[in-house]
């Protein structure tokens, strides 16, 4: 079965990633406890995927395994079988939790390490799925969370960058209602924060029509089956740094009054 991309998050439209990240925001803002919070971002990161099935885990009280907080389209077969995952596991839950890096699997079927799970796959409805650790700003591993597709399928970076972003924001969030402080080392002091607001949005929207172009580049250079290793090397770079001008921003935004 042939592989499918994902579409980066465009959809047709322009890339707004301030738009995307805000609006995320006052989702989260509106969250009262960690059962809202997992759906929250769970939903998000479903839709931002065009994914068929995904769920978010959290980690117990022994900070070893990941139980189920909020799902999307499975069944019992799964929740059961799925119910604790350990940093042991070779799904790519636990290989995220293990690593703190996201685990994409395009085909299950392909991967040796996912062998002992395929059959529950297969009876779920699924054939790829990637999973993005939740990491509060603090280092503190809080949880993973998952998109599932029902054929082989490689999200985009573009997708990727903003569910790392997602998954950041929420476990800070998670770990504030917890009564914890994940960002506790403050911005240095900005004497007028609205022009320094002002100035990082128009970075932020300059970086973003560049990586619009690189990828309009790469599917050109995939429809004339040419080589994508330096145009996508050179793509997670500027995704890199829009990461890091996006997180700043919102540090920034988000400061309490007077700090």
């Amino acid at each position: 079965m042939p592989l499918s991309q994902g579409e980066g998050g465009r959809g047709g439209t322009a890339f707004q990633p301030i738009a995307l990240l805000d609006r995320f925001d006052e989702r989260l803002d509106s969250c009262r406890g960690a059962d809202a919070v997992a759906f929250i971002v769970l939903d998000e990161a479903v839709a931002f995927h065009h994914a068929q099935f995904g769920n978010l885990q959290l980690l117990d009280a022994s900070g070893e395994n990941l139980i189920i907080a909020a799902q999307r389209g499975f069944g019992p077969a799964f929740l059961s079988e799925f119910a604790t995952v350990s940093a042991e596991d070779n799904t790519a839950c636990g290989r995220a939790l293990r690593s703190r890096q996201p685990v994409v699997i395009p085909d299950i079927n392909d991967d040796v390490l996912y062998e002992p799970y395929r059959d529950i796959a297969a009876e779920a409805g699924y054939r790829s799925v990637q999973s993005t650790p939740m990491i509060a700003s603090d280092g503190h591993r809080v949880g993973v969370l998952s998109t599932h597709f029902a054929r082989p399928h490689r999200p985009s970076e573009v997708q990727l960058t903003m569910t790392r972003l997602y998954s950041q924001a929420a476990a800070n969030s998670l770990r504030e209602l917890a009564g914890h402080d994940p960002a506790q080392a403050r911005s240095a002091s900005i004497a007028n924060i609205d022009a320094y607001l002002a100035l990082s949005e128009t970075h932020i929207a300059e970086a973003a029509e560049r990586i619009e172009r690189q990828l309009d580049v790469i599917d050109r250079l995939r429809e004339r089956d040419l080589p994508l290793h330096t145009a996508e090397g050179l793509l997670r770079v500027m995704l890199d740094s829009l990461s890091l001008m996006l997180w700043h921003r919102r540090i920034v935004k988000r400061r309490p009054t007077g700090a």
